[in-house]
């Protein structure tokens, strides 16, 4: 069927946005220096009472990620500079279009029953060059956000920069994951995880700030 426009009439014109619906502009477009990462301390006991947040401990390669639109670098632990060598994830990345953002998280190889596993990533980057290759499904479980937009959210809690994290990189497709977490019942979180022959679990306090250290 066809619309028609009587003589004289304007054609429809959306309205321009009201002054509080303006797309957000970002405050800046420069890309977040590494930090240290913050490191656990391994402990007998899984802390009890809700002012714990409890993660899955994965079986990679810790890295941050800095980025900003397009541009993106991911670095490991001690601060090497390993863009190059996961291209694919840089990509997925990329085609998110982030606000300047500092990322702390892991990078992952499954194996075939969908458990994270170590040698399966050090046979992608022990071959060849040492790179991630398109047909390597590795993926990246973010667990922290340490810059957002040129404001530093490391004084902030767990639970916010959590939250945080997880509006960020809300809907963003695989191999871009958010560690799930729960608050409380860690115990069971344990128990779970050891029956399914994972790593362990992280405990972090709701309250505490990041830490470029051990804690």
């Amino acid at each position: 069927s066809m619309a028609a426009i009587e003589a004289g009439a304007k054609p429809d014109v959306p309205p321009a946005p009201k002054p509080d619906e303006r797309p957000a502009r970002r405050k800046t477009t420069k890309l977040p220096a590494f930090r240290k990462p913050q490191l656990a301390t391994l402990v007998d006991d899984v802390p009890a009472g809700n002012g714990w947040m409890h993660e899955i401990k994965f079986d990679g390669y810790r890295a941050l990620v800095a980025a900003s639109g397009d541009r993106v670098r991911i670095y490991t632990r001690s601060g090497q500079d390993w863009t190059d060598k996961f291209a694919p994830l840089v990509q997925a990345i990329a085609a998110l279009d982030l606000p300047p953002a500092l990322i702390d998280g892991e990078i992952v190889a499954h194996d075939t029953v969908g458990n994270p596993d170590f040698s399966a990533l050090q046979a992608v980057l022990k071959r060849g060059h040492g790179a991630q290759g398109p047909d390597d499904v590795l993926a990246f479980h973010a667990f922290d956000l340490l810059e957002l937009d040129g404001e530093d959210l490391a004084p902030l809690p767990n639970i916010e920069r959590k939250e945080r994290l997880e509006a960020l990189l809300a809907g963003a497709p695989s191999p871009i994951h958010v560690a799930d977490h729960v608050i409380g019942a860690g115990e069971r979180l344990f128990d779970t995880m050891c029956s399914a022959g994972q790593e362990g679990i992280i405990a972090k306090a709701l309250d505490a700030p990041y830490a470029s250290r051990r804690s």
